[in-house]
């Protein structure tokens, strides 16, 4: 296989996935610290920054 059709493979699979937004909305406060628990690469720093 090569790169092509690897990608062409994974854009598939990618456009059959369902998306779903976040239902939780950070509430920074300089009161507490907030934590993100998750696996890697799954949107964490993304998710606070955002």
């Amino acid at each position: 296989m090569d790169l092509v059709e690897y990608l062409e493979d994974k854009k598939e699979d990618i456009e059959s996935l369902k998306v779903l937004p976040r239902e939780l909305e950070p509430q920074l406060s300089k009161q507490y610290i907030l934590t993100l628990i998750g696996p890697r690469r799954a949107g964490k720093s993304f998710f606070i920054y955002h």
